[in-house]
């Protein structure tokens, strides 16, 4: 069924309840388990044709999008205006999904460390500014299980509003959002490859711009991965600024007499967020399987390392894999992000500015 309203999809789910028939909701469909998108068997209530994004009035600060839109229609939208809004890091992602997200707080721990996991359900650009995309959520739009259409905000029906926020996509079938939108979008990014034996100095840093990101510093990552085409382990920085800083020449080695090794590939970029997204979207080529989960930890070096050395001791087993992609990366979740995920009565990732800075491995295997 592909629906244009909210009513027509009331009416759908309603003749599917009565039924019993088994349904899913498909939306950016870059869920990674099977049937979460397509029902086998079933019906599948396809929203990409309520795939508008629009302004809710003559300000242009508050979007409204349909529940079938991408990220690339919200940028498309914006990037000509020089606004832009907290959404994912690549264009093809559901933008009702990613603010949905889903949950699931376990602490343990092991060999001194304590973890938390989370489903990781919206890292933006933006995040170290606005928190994440769930934070910048001012309305939903939700057909609820008995077919009716009710509307969650802050003030009108507040535990379900604070549920979406984060808490997974079993409360009823979001068929609109209005987001938040912000001006003058940053611009600035900077790609910076290095030796895998300046790794340890590349986790300081970035633990330097998590404990106390610069002002110009707008989104820092650092991912550690299997290189298809060069056919060996690399590790980079991917880094959003508002000004071009001053970036490192070199970085010191722990493993080698020289007391440092210089940036073996360094790129600048002046591009839209659009643009920026359009890049990312190679994590998500088009006929491959993309299995992904994350892993929100404390802040530490100590535990960054211990991490990469398990992922290139375990990833070396499955290299044997044609053309498979494996890789992760390091997302800062920093006090001044956890801040403002108290926004609107907060979310329900369950995150707190004690337990902070946190740091967010996004873990992905693409074949």
């Amino acid at each position: 069924m592909q629906p244009r309203t909210a009513e027509d999809v009331a009416t759908t789910l309603n003749i599917a309840r009565t039924q019993s028939c088994h349904f899913s909701i498909l939306g950016g469909g870059t869920s990674p388990f099977r049937g979460a998108a397509i029902a086998e068997n079933g019906v599948t209530i396809d929203l990409r044709r309520m795939d508008w994004v629009k302004f809710v009035d003559n300000r242009q600060n508050v979007l409204a999008v349909g529940g079938g839109a991408t990220w690339n229609d919200v940028y498309a939208a914006l990037d000509p205006l020089d606004l832009y809004a907290v959404g994912t890091r690549n264009s093809l992602t559901g933008v009702v999904g990613s603010i949905l997200g889903g949950m699931s707080i376990l602490p343990f721990e092991r060999n001194e460390i304590e973890l938390i996991s989370f489903h990781i359900g919206g890292i933006s650009f933006f995040s170290l500014h606005h928190g994440w995309i769930c934070d910048n959520v001012q309305l939903f739009e939700v057909v609820l299980s008995n077919g009716s259409i009710v509307s969650a905000t802050e003030n009108q029906n507040k535990d379900l509003f604070w549920a979406l926020r984060g808490g997974g996509s079993n409360f009823g079938i979001v068929t609109k959002v209005f987001i938040d939108v912000y001006r003058h979008r940053p611009s600035v990014y900077t790609f910076q490859r290095w030796d895998l034996r300046v790794m340890q100095s590349v986790f300081e840093r970035l633990n330097e711009l998590t404990l106390k990101p610069p002002p110009e510093l707008v989104m820092a990552s650092t991912l550690l991965e299997w290189s298809v085409r060069r056919q060996e382990f690399i590790i980079h920085d991917r880094i959003l600024w508002s000004d071009m800083p001053d970036l490192p020449k070199a970085l010191p080695s722990l493993h080698e007499e020289s007391s440092e090794l210089p940036v073996l590939e360094q790129y600048v970029y002046n591009r839209t967020i659009k643009e920026t997204a359009e890049v990312m979207d190679y994590v998500n080529p088009d006929g491959y399987f993309n299995m992904f989960g994350s892993l929100t930890i404390r802040n530490d070096v100590k535990t960054h390392m211990m991490i990469a050395q398990l992922y290139l001791e375990e990833a070396k087993n499955i290299l044997d894999v044609p053309g498979i992609m494996a890789f992760i990366v390091y997302n800062p979740v920093t006090k001044q992000t956890i801040d403002q995920m108290k926004k609107r009565g907060g979310n329900a990732l369950g995150m707190k500015t004690i337990d902070g800075p946190l740091s967010s491995k996004l873990y992905q295997s693409i074949t």
